[in-house]
């Protein structure tokens, strides 16, 4: 049993998390297939809301080279990171990180031609963000964001399970209802491929799983942690084509 409140178990939970490529499914050809159904100003004003390490905080600025892009999150340690990929690309002064709660963002109402969400919306729910941000967009602005739905009716018992702590999760229709209700008109959706999943998201975990068991050889409990850090994978594998992350872009109407 996993209990992050445990200072051991918290501990090794971030060392199986802590670097990977990603910390949710995306690549970057699916954050440009999603920006390409914007259709931005040259000098656009961007918000990636909940950018963790900025991974599609940078591939934003690099594909709209005359956006001022900001990357917004709660917790230092990412936006640290996110400093240096800054830095190493030599975006200063147009990239810039800043440490605040999705839920009040710290900036002025019609302020962004664009918000982006890729897997963090969960955190506030789905349509209390949606609500939310609109008023940080400029009339005729873009969301585009990413979440969690199911995509069949045959939803194995196990994944029902999984994901009940998310009780929000829904189908791509009933989120694109959900969408046009809070003063947007639906663009686009598309689900990502299982590779998105897989390729920098669950097989670096596994292996970062598989090393960690090596350095706890007859370590019960660590053992039973980094089994429990590895479910979701697990959960995955078994109900294949039952849920999702789908990609959501919709523009405010004035």
């Amino acid at each position: 049993m996993l209990d992050l409140a445990n200072p051991r178990h918290r501990e090794l939970f971030f060392k199986v998390h802590q670097g990977l490529p990603r910390e949710a499914p995306g690549s970057v050809p699916i954050t440009l297939q999603a920006l390409a159904l914007t259709t931005t100003p040259t000098r656009a004003h961007v918000l990636d809301i909940g950018c963790g390490t900025g991974h599609h905080t940078l591939t934003l600025a690099s594909a709209l080279p005359g956006a001022h892009v900001t990357g917004l999150d709660a917790h230092q340690p990412y936006l640290d990171v996110l400093k240096s990929g800054i830095d190493a690309k030599q975006m200063n002064g147009r990239v810039e990180a800043v440490l605040g709660d999705m839920r009040a963002p710290p900036f002025p109402d019609s302020t962004f031609d664009l918000l982006w969400c890729e897997a963090a919306v969960y955190v506030m729910g789905f349509e209390r963000a949606v609500a939310r941000w609109r008023q940080l967009l400029k009339d005729g602005g873009y969301l585009a964001l990413s979440d969690l739905v199911w995509l069949s009716n045959e939803r194995p018992q196990q994944a029902i399970d999984y994901w009940a702590s998310y009780p929000d999760m829904t189908t791509v229709p009933n989120r694109q209802t959900q969408i046009a209700s809070l003063g947007y008109a639906n663009i686009d959706a598309f689900v990502m491929p299982p590779s998105a999943w897989t390729d920098e998201y669950y097989d670096p975990m596994q292996a970062r799983i598989d090393m960690l068991k090596r350095a706890h050889p007859g370590d019960a409990e660590a053992l039973a942690v980094l089994d429990a850090s590895g479910e979701e994978i697990r959960v995955f594998e078994s109900s294949a084509g039952s849920y999702g992350y789908a990609f959501f872009v919709a523009r405010r109407l004035d």
